[in-house]
């Protein structure tokens, strides 16, 4: 089984209005948490934690948009894969 990046044109469709609410409010709730509690760690001192959940809160966002579908798409292919003949036979 190999595994082949999805060309431009065949994409999948995107996932129903369901599962879009539940990670944009999902994505949305812990990245504002992160933030907020970032933030007040920072201001309380302790800096290099809070700059880390501050960078958590931002890379929440592409999380996200991947879990939506955005960016690369990649299927499973079941059959076996060719078997490439040496360059000098």
């Amino acid at each position: 089984m190999t595994v082949r990046r999805i060309p431009f044109g065949r994409r999948r469709s995107p996932p129903d209005l369901k599962t879009q609410w539940i990670v944009i409010l999902g994505t949305a709730t812990a990245g504002a948490w992160l933030f907020v509690w970032g933030l007040h760690l920072i201001r309380g001192g302790h800096t290099l934690f809070g700059v880390g959940l501050l960078l958590g809160a931002v890379l929440l966002v592409p999380l996200g948009r991947r879990l939506l579908g955005a960016g690369d798409q990649w299927e499973e292919d079941a059959r076996p894969p060719k078997i490439r003949k040496p360059w000098h036979w």
